[in-house]
């Protein structure tokens, strides 16, 4: 009997502290964005921002991409600095990019060689969003997470 009291209580405890927490994420801005990744090869995919994550795209060892994103028109002027995180680079002169009148910026991205995460950080100083990318392992695709474009 005292052990399921513990439980009880211990069940009590944790749901009247994780609503304060569920509240505090309801209150987070959830800035609207859509990637299109484009791979050049006639396939595209458009990758949504939940809560400042887009959703996981897969890409082949060192492949190329161009990504559009979507911003909302509020941000038309703000500079947005791209930066790989966990390898891969952005191709161009330059990791910056200035969202246009259609809320719209762009740049070309080579994702790593080695199997694995491959992150890119978009922020404009106020806000940061985390495009996912996923070097697929094409030796054990077993290992490999969901991504949006699997059969790419």
């Amino acid at each position: 009997m005292n052990l399921l009291c513990r439980f009880i209580g211990l069940a009590i405890f944790a749901s009247a502290n994780f609503l304060p927490f569920q509240n505090l994420l309801a209150q987070l801005p959830d800035l609207t964005a859509t990637a299109t990744i484009n791979f050049g090869d006639g396939n595209v995919v458009n990758a949504t921002s939940r809560r400042g994550s887009f959703d996981r795209v897969g890409l082949l060892p060192s492949q190329v991409v161009s990504v559009t994103v979507q911003l909302p028109l509020t941000k038309a002027g703000d500079t947005i600095t791209i930066e790989p995180l966990d390898g891969g680079s952005v191709i161009g002169p330059s990791n910056q990019a200035v969202v246009a009148a259609d809320g719209t910026f762009s740049f070309t991205f080579q994702g790593g060689q080695d199997p694995g995460v491959c992150q890119v950080s978009l922020h404009d100083g106020t806000q940061e969003m985390g495009l996912q990318f996923w070097v697929l392992n094409q030796q054990n695709p077993q290992e490999n997470p969901p991504v949006i474009n699997s059969t790419n």
